[in-house]
């Protein structure tokens, strides 16, 4: 692989260490001894710090996330201390957008020093993100002096004088939210799942994320978690949830009688193998 998200020695640890991913220094620490194990080496912009495999299933219907950036060395180095800065204080932000800004910063404002640049494009992928964002702290924490500060300052006037054509939110982001605050954990969890083969495009996060969450409960077979329950906590109305859990969110089809009482539910296998460590309903049909 030419793209490494991180290095380490596979046979210093032992199989089952807890490892602690240290993004603010580059490094990887066993949790138990707090020796270092490895090292955090170079960070793809579409596939961030994290262990490839998971964000590749977490985000392969995620299509704008699977675009390469192509930056130059200098670029993916500024874009690399963003981003351990922004993962170290918790955010949560599109590793995509971030590479789309820093690559905008370096063709607006040539002529700013490298550190400019890297607070520049953290606080604007911050703020792109909903996130308020108080510049002097960031300088501060990244090292800036007086007048680098002041560049920063420059960089997003101009980043904001030439427009900014980035997408406004990370809406995988706010979906898997709004699931997360359902208050049964088991049915918000299959929700999760279910949420990388969601076409979520063009439908509103909250109807995308009841909807999810119905057809979780369905596979579950909750029925106290009724399609009214779930419009009432997410403020939608039954008919969205209604047009949407049929094939057009999530490519499982469901048989009712005339009374609403459901019959069969056709999921596909790869969403059935996806489920296997949970007890679906006998009504789940694997195809």
């Amino acid at each position: 692989m030419s793209n490494l998200s991180y290095i380490y020695n596979p046979h210093s640890i032992k199989p089952d260490t807890e490892l602690v991913w240290d993004y603010k220094n580059g490094y990887i620490i066993d949790a138990d001894s707090g020796e270092v194990v490895g090292e955090i080496m170079v960070a793809d912009p579409t596939m961030s710090f994290e262990n490839e495999l998971e964000d590749e299933l977490k985000f392969n219907h995620y299509e704008i996330l699977r675009q390469y950036v192509d930056l130059t060395p200098n670029q993916r180095r500024t874009w690399g201390k963003a981003w351990l800065y922004i993962k170290s204080h918790g955010y949560d932000v599109d590793p995509y957008i971030l590479a789309k800004i820093v690559k905008q910063i370096y063709e607006s404002k040539r002529s700013a020093s490298p550190k400019t640049k890297t607070v520049s494009a953290t606080i604007l992928a911050l703020r792109i993100s909903g996130y308020s964002t108080n510049i002097e702290q960031i300088c501060r924490e990244l090292e800036l002096d007086e007048e680098e500060c002041r560049q920063v300052y420059d960089v997003l006037r101009e980043v904001y004088k030439d427009g900014v054509p980035i997408p406004t939110e990370n809406r995988y982001i706010k979906i898997s939210s709004l699931i997360q605050r359902f208050p049964d954990k088991e049915v918000a969890t299959v929700a999760q799942k279910l949420l990388k083969y969601a076409k979520i495009d063009g439908k509103p996060s909250t109807s995308v994320a009841s909807t999810l969450i119905y057809v979780a409960s369905l596979l579950l077979s909750k029925p106290d978690i009724t399609m009214k329950r779930v419009a009432e906590f997410y403020n939608v109305n039954e008919v969205s949830i209604r047009n949407n859990y049929r094939g057009k969110v999530l490519p499982i089809s469901v048989t009712q009688t005339r009374a609403g009482v459901v019959t069969e539910i056709r999921i596909p296998n790869k969403i059935c193998r996806d489920l296997e460590n949970f007890r679906l309903s006998p009504k789940v049909v694997c195809i």
